[in-house]
C-alpha cells in the first residue's frame, strides 16, 4: 500500500495559506450555491456541507498528485530542473517498504540554518529575532554550556576543542548507496542510526530536533569522547565526525535485552554467561573513567542503560556518548567539578540525578547497577509496578528494586558475585560509592576464580 510518511510542517504561514485557501473555495460555493441562511429551499443542509466538503478533497487530491509522482513502492518528489527546491528541503529515498528505509521530507526551520562558524557569539537582539520572545528556559535549551563555568575550567585541553573529520562523513551519500544495503536499524532519542552493509554504522539527527547550538555542543562532546576511548577494548569506535553526524563501528549482535530476551525460558544464558557480560559492562564504564593517566576521571556518561552495550566481535562495546559531561577541574580548590544535567528521566538513575543535586561519573556506577538487576532476574528495575516519579521518590528515598527469595537463596558463587556487585552498585551517598574500576576488579576476579 502506497504511502508517504512524513512530519506535518505546521508553520504560522503555512495555517495562513491553508485558511486563506479555505475562505476562497467557501466564498465561490456560497455564490453558487448560496448562504447557509438561504440554502434550505433547494439543498438541504447535509447536501450543502457535504458538497463543500467533496469540493476540498478534489483539489487537495489534484494539488497531491501533481506534487508526488507515486510508482509501485517507490515514492519520489518531482523535481523541476529550471526551478529547484529550496535549500532547506531535505529528504531520504524509500524503495521498498520491506528495508526500513524511510522517505521524509521537511523543510527547516530558521535556527535549523544555524552552524558553527568562525564568527563571533551573536548579538542578543539577533537571537531574539530569530527566535522570537524566549523564556530563559527556552534560551538556554538551545544555547551551549560555556567552557568555564566559575572556577571550573576544562580539566584537559582536548575537552574545549573539536576534531571534525567531515570529508570522512561526506565521501558517499545517501544517492550513493541507493540499491546498496543500507537500512534503518532504529534510532535514539536524538539520532537515526543506519547500517551501511553491516560495514558501519552512521548516526545523522532526526528531523524533530534541531541544528542549534546545544546539539553541536552535544555531538562535540560525543565525538571527543569516543575518540579518546577508541583505543578501548570495551567501546565502541569512532571513525568520523561532522556537526550532528557521525560514522561508528558496527556491531551486529544486539544488546544485553537481547541477550536475555531472544532466548526463551528453557535455554537461557548459564550465570557463568552472565557474570561474564557483567564484567564486561563494569570494563567499559571503568574504561571511560580512566580515559587519562592521571586517575581522575574526565568523561561521565551519565546515560548507562541496557540498550548502550552492543555485542562487537563476541564483546558488549558501551555506546552512544551524546548524553556525556566532559568533567572541569576546580583550579581554587584543586579538585574535580561536579556538574549537573537539566533532565533526569526514568526509573534506572541515581538518588543525586533525580535530586537535581551536583553529579559526578558516579552516576554511571549506580545505573549499572540496574544493569546487573537485570542480569540477575531478566526484567528492569521497577519495571510494570510503579509510575517513573513514584519509582524516582523511592530511589531518593533510599530503596531499590527487590530480588525475589528464590533468586536470593541460590547458594551458587556466581550468582552470589552478581548481588555483591549490585549492591555496591546502589551505595546511596555519592562520595561513598565505589568506583567502576573496584566494580571491574570484584568481578574480574570473581570472573578468573569460577573459570580457573
Amino acid at each position: 500500500e502506497n504511502h508517504v510518511t512524513g512530519d506535518n510542517d505546521r508553520t504560522t504561514k503555512g495555517n495562513r495559506s491553508s485558511n486563506r485557501l479555505y475562505k476562497i473555495i467557501r466564498h465561490y460555493y456560497y455564490r453558487l450555491f448560496g448562504p447557509p441562511s438561504t440554502r434550505n429551499a433547494f439543498f438541504p443542509m447535509w447536501f450543502s456541507n457535504s458538497m463543500l466538503l467533496a469540493t476540498i478533497f478534489i483539489i487537495n487530491i489534484y494539488i497531491f498528485k501533481n506534487l508526488l509522482k507515486i510508482k509501485g513502492n517507490t515514492v519520489r518528489i518531482k523535481i523541476d530542473l529550471n526551478n529547484p527546491p529550496h535549500p532547506r528541503i531535505v529528504g531520504y529515498i524509500l524503495d521498498g517498504f520491506n528495508e526500513p528505509v524511510l522517505y521524509h521530507s521537511k523543510k527547516l526551520q530558521l535556527e535549523q540554518e544555524k552552524h558553527r562558524s568562525s564568527q563571533p557569539v551573536q548579538r542578543m537582539d539577533l537571537v531574539h529575532r530569530s527566535f522570537g520572545n524566549m523564556t530563559s528556559k527556552d534560551y538556554f535549551s538551545i544555547m551551549s554550556e560555556p567552557a568555564i563555568i566559575g572556577d571550573c575550567y576544562p580539566m584537559h585541553e582536548w575537552q574545549a576543542t573539536s576534531f571534525p573529520s567531515c570529508n570522512g562523513v561526506h565521501e558517499v551519500g545517501f544517492n550513493d548507496l541507493v540499491g546498496t544495503n543500507i537500512k534503518l536499524m532504529g534510532n535514539g532519542f536524538f539520532r537515526d542510526v543506519w547500517n551501511v552493509d553491516d560495514e558501519f554504522v552512521f548516526k545523522t539527527l532526526r528531523f524533530e530536533h534541531s541544528f542549534n547550538l546545544v546539539n553541536y555542543d552535544r555531538h562535540r562532546r560525543e565525538s571527543l569522547a569516543q575518540e579518546r576511548l577508541t583505543s578501548k577494548n570495551h567501546v565502541i569506535s569512532i571513525y568520523s565526525f561532522c556537526g550532528n553526524s557521525a560514522v561508528f563501528e558496527y556491531g551486529n549482535g544486539g544488546d544485553i535485552e537481547n541477550f536475555i530476551w531472544s532466548h526463551p525460558k528453557e535455554s537461557q544464558p548459564t550465570w557463568i554467561e552472565r557474570l561474564r557480560v557483567a564484567t564486561q559492562v563494569a570494563a567499559g564504564i571503568a574504561e571511560t573513567h580512566t580515559s587519562e593517566n592521571n586517575g581522575l576521571a574526565a568523561i561521565a556518561h551519565t546515560d548507562i542503560s541496557l540498550g548502550q552495550f552492543i555485542l562487537t566481535n563476541g564483546v558488549y562495546k558501551l555506546n552512544d556518548f551524546n548524553r556525556c559531561r566532559l568533567i572541569r577541574w576546580n583550579k581554587k580548590k584543586q579538585e574535580s567539578c561536579k556538574y549537573k544535567v537539566g533532565r533526569n528521566a526514568g526509573k534506572l538513575r541515581s538518588p543525586e540525578e533525580y535530586e537535581y543535586a551536583p553529579q559526578s561519573e558516579k552516576v554511571d556506577v549506580y545505573s549499572m547497577g540496574n544493569i546487573f538487576y537485570f542480569l540477575l532476574t531478566g526484567v528492569k528495575a521497577f519495571e510494570k509496578t510503579i509510575k517513573p516519579k513514584e519509582a524516582q521518590k523511592k530511589v531518593m528515598a533510599g530503596e531499590r528494586p527487590l530480588l525475589s527469595s528464590e533468586i536470593l537463596s541460590i547458594k551458587n558463587e556466581t550468582v552470589k558475585s552478581l548481588i555483591k556487585a549490585m549492591d555496591m552498585c546502589f551505595v546511596h551517598d555519592q562520595e561513598q560509592r565505589p568506583s567502576a574500576v573496584d566494580v571491574y576488579k570484584f568481578l574480574s576476579s570473581k570472573l578468573k576464580l569460577i573459570d580457573t
